[in-house]
């Protein structure tokens, strides 16, 4: 059997209300040659069988449970090595496309240009019911978006990407599964492979709710975890001049949370270099001397 051009990765982890239209848009899809690779991390909810009901009824899906929770990284990876396709799509099982032309259109743009490692697209922002919160999410993009913007510009979202397969390593590395949320890896391992395309219309609606991984984080919390990832990925690829400044952005964020008695600063505190930690507390200490 000829391999797909493109493969869909969906995620699930207790997605019952929500799987459902994810699967739906994917399937309604005006790009026919797709294969659609749905994990299942062990959901507790009814998830696997609507995952399920839906494999019985179109060919174009692969589902997989997994046995026992593995997490969203080892996941990725088990969808990730599955996928027969040369193009990668991720809609996670709690988010949704809201065009049909979706793949369409991106694998238009990605096939122009051999150079082209990541194509992604405006999107939406909707709550638990489907309600949009917020239209476009991406006001204004830089014309090619790179590695050296993740730090500080808003771009790519997950939802919203199609990566070539061939970005991927063979072999994820450890700092993969080190973190709460690997999408930093996922989109940064696009853009490592050459240029990008921003497509400037809204494709797909990124769903927030209490029981996202992120979205139920304090404002504080998420900038901590942010900067940790893209501090393990730049050092995960060697990129030292990236690795200096995501150590910068950290170690803003860690002195906030002692500034506020955050309960999350001793564990993201002791993920700064010991010759970081060292000087802080010298400041630390020599401040508290000089008040008292």
């Amino acid at each position: 059997m000829k391999n797909p051009l493109v493969s869909v990765i969906v995620l699930v982890y207790n997605h019952e209300h929500y799987v459902e239209k994810c699967l739906q848009n994917i399937l309604a899809q005006s790009y026919l040659d797709l294969e659609v690779v749905v994990f299942d991390d062990h959901s507790s909810d009814e998830s696997w069988k609507i995952i399920d009901s839906f494999q019985h009824k179109d060919s174009r899906i692969f589902a997989c449970r997994n046995k026992k929770n593995v997490g969203p990284a080892r996941n990725f990876e088990r969808a990730l090595n599955t996928c027969r396709g040369g193009l990668i799509a991720i809609c996670e099982g709690d988010d949704f496309w809201v065009s049909p032309r979706k793949i369409e259109l991106q694998v238009e743009a990605i096939s122009r240009d051999p150079s082209v490692g990541l194509v992604y697209a405006d999107y939406s922002k909707s709550d638990e019911n489907g309600e949009l919160i917020q239209g476009n999410v991406l006001d204004s993009q830089p014309l090619v978006f790179k590695l050296e913007n993740m730090l500080e510009e808003h771009g790519p979202a997950t939802n919203s990407v199609m990566i070539r397969k061939s970005a991927f390593p063979k072999t994820l590395p450890n700092e993969f599964f080190d973190v709460l949320n690997p999408d930093v890896f996922i989109i940064g391992y696009g853009l490592g492979f050459g240029d990008s395309i921003y497509i400037d219309k809204v494709l797909s609606s990124h769903r927030e709710h209490r029981n996202g991984i992120w979205t139920s984080l304090a404002k504080l919390e998420q900038r901590l975890h942010r900067y940790l990832t893209h501090l393990k990925f730049f050092k995960s690829l060697g990129r030292k001049d990236l690795r200096a400044q995501a150590l910068n952005f950290l170690e803003r964020q860690v002195i906030q949370a002692k500034e506020k008695g955050s309960p999350h600063f001793d564990s993201f505190f002791s993920e700064l270099p010991l010759s970081r930690q060292l000087l802080l507390r010298v400041k630390w200490f020599y401040s508290n001397a000089k008040n008292s």
